[in-house]
């Protein structure tokens, strides 16, 4: 096992009372971070060249593009970001499962393959968001990573049950995205009951938020003509999941939510997301918005004017 730096910025946690085999070690990454050398780095950009998550591209290539030729792995540390997505944990339990010397079940594909669409912002689940999995997953990482005092072994400890869960049910046969998974679950009601108040908070939110139509040009609709669509502006939103919410909001015009929503946060950026479901892209207006914002700016410092075009994100944001 490569050395591990001793200093005050170490993140470093084995994998006692987390759920991991006990040889394993856990790097926290904070954003932009290196991996340290001879990590096993479970990020998407790590093998983003292979595939459009981790999950699809361990299950399609096994473990050799992280450097490894098979299992068991032995000693081994593994860099994960400070919040990790659902596909990067998914792809943790499948590691851990092959780390036992299991094979994974050919009903877990299922699992690999939502996960890589949830990366890509959709919501594919047919049952209350508040039980959807990607929701569940989503409070339970914020409620035990966003604190003051991160639990990380909690989080593991948990995350990891959640998936082996999952897939004991679809071993048995349930289907992903139809059947109500985790409602049944006691272990999850604290998180269905904080997305329900996180539902409540959002409401709030959106009373003190603002509403239009915004019309997509002919140029940027998939249908070559132009579309006019909600567009719901939020400032510094307390919910967790407002974007959830609003892409789910029955009382948007129309009823079927904000395909479109402006966001100032709390750290004052300020974001335009599209919801991929509905096929809207509004990567096309970065560069109309960076010249905006060069002008109020006076013409300086062309690096902090620049707005993002969404080019990872499919011109969603």
């Amino acid at each position: 096992m490569p050395k591990m730096p001793e200093n005050e910025g170490y993140r470093g946690q084995g994998a006692k009372g987390s759920g991991l085999p006990g040889a394993w070690r856990v790097e926290w990454l904070a954003k932009g971070q290196k991996a340290p050398e001879g990590a096993l780095r479970l990020e998407l950009l790590a093998v983003a060249e292979l595939g459009d998550s981790v999950s699809t591209v361990f299950w399609r290539h096994g473990i050799k593009p992280w450097g490894r030729e098979g299992f068991p792995l032995g000693e081994a540390v593994i860099a994960l970001p400070e919040l990790p997505a659902l596909d990067e944990i998914w792809t943790l339990a499948m590691w851990a499962r092959r780390e036992r010397g299991e094979e994974l079940p050919a009903a877990w594909e299922a699992m690999g393959r939502y996960a890589s669409d949830v990366r890509q912002g959709l919501f594919p689940d047919r049952v209350m968001p508040e039980h959807a999995i990607q929701s569940v997953y989503l409070a339970l990482a914020q409620e035990t990573l966003l604190g003051v005092k991160p639990d990380r072994d909690r989080f593991l400890e948990e995350a990891l049950s959640l998936c082996e869960h999952i897939g004991r049910r679809l071993e048995e046969g349930a289907r992903l995205l139809d059947d109500d998974l985790l409602g049944p679950l006691p272990a999850l009601q604290r998180y269905i009951s904080l997305l329900a108040a996180d539902r409540d908070l959002y409401r709030e939110d959106r009373s003190r938020g603002k509403r239009f139509w915004a019309e997509i040009p002919a140029a940027h609709s998939p249908t070559r003509t132009a579309r006019r669509l909600p567009l719901l502006v939020l400032e510094q939103p307390v919910a967790r999941q407002f974007k959830l919410w609003a892409r789910r909001d029955a009382e948007a015009p129309g009823g079927a939510g904000y395909p479109l929503l402006l966001t100032k946060l709390l750290n004052d950026a300020v974001v335009l997301s599209a919801d991929p479901g509905q096929r809207v892209t509004v990567g096309w207006l970065a560069a109309s918005l960076t010249e905006l914002e060069k002008a109020a700016r006076g013409g300086s410092d062309d690096k902090k004017a620049a707005w993002y075009d969404g080019r990872n994100h499919n011109g969603t944001l």
